[in-house]
């Protein structure tokens, strides 16, 4: 995570963000025939958690309507975000691979606190991954 230490955000394509995994995640739950759209949000924290979210595609799409829309950028510091990416990217591991293993019930829990998580980030502007980043610095430290 060093490589993205000084880097910033845009808190607002964050949200957006959030909206869009929200959106795919309920089609999994709602829609069994749709269940493979559980590899776009996979593919995505993968992109944001581990190259960053700059190269994600959903964030890129995301800037151009906030553009489009001149809504003004809010920049935050970026590591938290990324750590809840990587938290995002296990969630979706976690519940392809039970999808995959046809463990069809155990998926959809997973995927349901992944939403949520998705859910408060969108509607109140709370990251549980950025909360948890936080609180692992305060115990150990920026090390």
């Amino acid at each position: 995570m060093s490589r993205f230490k000084n880097l910033q955000v845009n808190k607002k394509v964050a949200r957006l963000n959030a909206i869009w995994t929200f959106v795919f995640l309920m089609i999994f739950i709602l829609l069994p025939a749709w269940r493979w759209v559980v590899f776009v949000p996979l593919a995505d924290f993968l992109v944001k958690g581990f190259f960053g979210p700059w190269y994600s595609p959903i964030s890129q799409i995301n800037k151009a309507i906030l553009k489009a829309l001149k809504v003004e950028p809010e920049m935050i510091f970026a590591p938290p975000k990324i750590f809840a990416a990587k938290i995002g990217f296990i969630f979706s591991l976690v519940a392809s691979i039970l999808y995959l293993l046809n463990y069809q019930i155990a998926a959809i829990v997973v995927v349901s606190i992944l939403s949520f998580f998705a859910f408060l980030e969108f509607t109140l502007a709370f990251c549980v991954g950025c909360s948890v980043y936080n609180f692992i610095n305060k115990i150990f430290g920026n090390g």
